[in-house]
């Protein structure tokens, strides 16, 4: 779905947003979008490739690729409403240009966003008095299980710029950052001015300050039972490489020393693609699932298996990160 604009053979003014829905009964499933265009001028001027109303919507199992937002349109995809879901979709090598331009990934007023992943989309340049570099905005809803690969967001200033996830509310769990580079802006991973990211493993990003992690000094936001390391920062004075900022960070593996209830400082150790960590890792059974109950227990990880598998005393037994590791104790083989 998505007609080439015929002058360029691909993005451009005479190209259209490929699908539009503002019905919790309506599904697009199994389809590969392309091509689409939008900037602010056009009326909706969100979603380059989808926009999902307030009323609701959800797109499943698809690939998105190719799409551009230029002066001001906001987001590859656009969700506003509480029922708006996407689920199971790859989306890749998305584009968002010029001023005011934010979303390469989505852009999400509330709604959910689950098992999906975000890979080389790009948001890039800054002109005027205006933001843009951000792969994901979320203001309230739920990212969860999604994985944010090797995304790219530049800009010419860093304090109007928000890293490759901008979280101002909601909830962002269960989730993996890996190779993000935000090199001129504040946020390698994640930008958090609120919301709660919770249960994340956040690994070998760049950015100015906070390679991993930055939280706004005022910031209202809380970090839990995540593993934030191996990040890289491009501002010389930056005090901290993998997080930094004002956000209350607790039960947090990272080899710097942040202030927090139940904190570790040190690394992990991983087995696989999707960075599990292995039986001596410092984060296995090391988080805590107090106040997170709803989410965590009987709740699954980044790759659909139980959070939490056993109980020690009646505490459940969960690791930091976003995936559930080996437990670390004995194991007896019976013949």
């Amino acid at each position: 779905v998505g007609e080439a604009d015929e002058t360029t053979g691909g993005p451009g003014p005479n190209a259209v947003r490929c699908f539009r829905t503002k019905n919790t009964a309506v599904a697009l499933q199994g389809f590969t979008l392309s091509n689409g265009y939008l900037k602010r001028s056009k009326a909706l001027f969100d979603g380059s490739a989808v926009f999902i109303g307030y009323a609701g919507g959800t797109l499943a199992s698809c690939v998105i690729t190719n799409c551009h937002c230029v002066y001001g349109a906001r987001g590859t995809i656009a969700l506003y409403g509480g029922a708006s879901v996407v689920s199971n979709c790859t989306v890749r090598a998305n584009v968002c240009n010029d001023t005011y331009t934010s979303g390469s990934g989505f852009y999400m007023l509330d709604g959910l966003v689950a098992d999906s992943l975000f890979e080389t989309n790009r948001c890039a340049y800054y002109f005027g008095n205006g933001i843009c570099g951000q792969v994901a905005y979320m203001a309230n809803g739920r990212v969860t299980r999604c994985r944010f690969v090797d995304n790219c967001c530049t800009g010419y200033r860093a304090e109007d710029s928000y890293g490759t996830f901008n979280l101002v509310g909601g909830l962002l769990d269960n989730c993996l950052f890996k190779g993000n580079d935000c090199g001129p802006e504040y946020g390698g991973a994640i930008y958090a001015s609120g919301g709660t990211v919770l249960n994340c493993t956040v690994v070998g990003n760049r950015g100015r300050r906070g390679g991993g992690i930055y939280t706004s000094a005022k910031s209202t936001a809380v970090v839990r039972n995540c593993i934030v390391q191996d990040s890289e920062v491009t501002a010389a004075d930056a005090a901290a490489t993998n997080v930094c900022g004002g956000a209350a960070f607790t039960y947090l593996l990272c080899p710097e020393e942040v202030e927090g209830e139940g904190n570790r400082v040190g690394v992990s150790a991983f087995r696989g693609k999707n960075y599990k960590p292995t039986r001596d890792s410092l984060a296995v059974d090391h988080g805590s699932v107090e106040g997170y109950e709803e989410y965590l227990v009987g709740g699954i990880d980044l790759l659909g298996k139980p959070r939490v598998n056993r109980t020690v005393g009646g505490v459940p037994q969960i690791d930091i990160g976003a995936v559930e590791g080996v437990f670390n104790g004995l194991s007896v083989l019976v013949r």
